[in-house]
């Protein structure tokens, strides 16, 4: 009996997680910073919303703030750097007609639907991996971390820049016309239908799976090569 007592007595210092709820003001630009791990859906019958995951005494610390269009999402808890094994904040977001999304620090994008849009600029600044899937009329912008970036879906036209020892595979990322500024030693990987435009200033190899039908042109010092691995 004295031993059940003492059992029973124990105080548990394992955390509790819990969730909070927010309905957002229209916005087209995300940032997101920190290690924060966010999961995008794209349902228009729901309006904007927010789900925060995390532990629930850190829940306070979460920041969504809307300014101009602008939804930036942080973790402004104190000592989180002294923490690293502690989990990251989870987000669910659902988003309506991006424009643009601004991966920071050690963020993570991850895509639960497509994102439906008429134009997508990414600046893919995180050091962690990110996964995409997009349809869209142009998806635009640059990686200058050492990540990889995958995408796939459609667009129409693809422009895109890699710097530093960022990585970038859209192998599945359907589109018309692609525009490659490849600066680093990785192969990256792009699937365009009719025109290939290239600017090589690296070793990396820029990676087809199918040859571009009607042009392709390619520039720079680099000694990388297009390669056609269907």
């Amino acid at each position: 009996m004295a031993l059940f007592l003492l059992g029973s007595c124990r105080k548990t210092d394992e955390p509790v997680r819990d969730f909070r709820f927010l309905q957002l003001q229209p916005f087209q630009e995300l940032e997101v910073r920190d290690k924060i791990d966010l999961y995008l859906c794209c349902n228009p019958d729901s309006g904007q919303f927010l789900v925060w995951d995390h532990l629930s005494h850190r829940l306070d610390g979460l920041e969504a703030k809307i300014d101009n269009g602008l939804l930036v999402l942080r973790d402004d808890n104190k000592g989180r750097f002294l923490r690293p094994d502690d989990p990251a904040p989870r987000c669910t977001l659902n988003v309506l007609n991006l424009s643009l999304l601004h991966i920071l620090d050690a963020a993570q994008v991850h895509c639960l639907d497509t994102l439906r849009t008429p134009a997508l600029q990414v600046i893919q600044g995180s050091i962690m991996n990110q996964e995409l899937k997009v349809q869209t009329g142009q998806f635009f912008g640059g990686s200058d971390n050492q990540s990889l970036l995958t995408v796939s879906g459609r667009a129409n036209i693809v422009s895109w820049s890699l710097e530093q020892s960022s990585s970038l595979y859209a192998r599945d990322l359907w589109c018309d016309d692609a525009y490659i500024r490849h600066y680093t030693v990785h192969d990256a990987f792009i699937s365009p239908d009719k025109q290939l435009f290239t600017y090589i200033f690296n070793t990396g190899n820029l990676v087809c799976k199918r040859p571009a039908s009607y042009r392709v042109e390619r520039e720079g010092p680099g000694s990388g090569q297009i390669l056609i691995q269907p």
